[in-house]
């Protein structure tokens, strides 16, 4: 083998490599994930973490609820108005029943996904850049 083969081999070895480690570095989490991470957050009651799952819109529509709920007028965060509101309608025994839950996928199409759990209303998903966000949860 001539030294400029050996070159082009081990340049197109390396190639592949990176490739190869930049596809497993750079996976972006699948909407069944991000449908199992809200629900886990749910059950943690962490609000912060379900807002992060959120698009804007998600996010301003739990401040609005939480203003609505009593002792909610001074609500002006998205994580505050989710603690608060799991807070109203969860309980400890019920939220965390939703640390587990079988999560499987609706649809998805390039753009949005419907995932969904057993006997719970699905969640829809849109892509974000690289990532998926809900934007509608139960009733939106």
């Amino acid at each position: 083998m001539t030294l400029a083969r050996a070159i082009g081999v081990s340049t197109a070895t390396l190639a592949t490599a990176a490739t190869l480690a930049a596809c497993g570095s750079s996976s972006s989490p699948t909407p069944v994930q991000v449908g199992e991470r809200w629900y886990r957050a749910t059950a943690q009651a962490d609000g912060s973490k379900l807002c992060k799952l959120s698009t804007a819109a998600r996010q301003r529509r739990f401040i609005d609820l939480g203003q609505h709920l009593p002792g909610g007028s001074g609500v002006t965060t998205c994580a505050a108005a989710v603690d608060l509101t799991l807070k109203h309608f969860g309980g400890s025994a019920r939220l965390g029943k939703l640390a587990d839950v079988h999560i499987h996928l609706v649809s998805q199409s390039k753009e949005a996904a419907e995932v969904q759990a057993e006997k719970a209303a699905p969640l829809k998903l849109i892509r974000s850049g690289s990532t998926w966000l809900v934007s509608e949860a139960g009733r939106g």
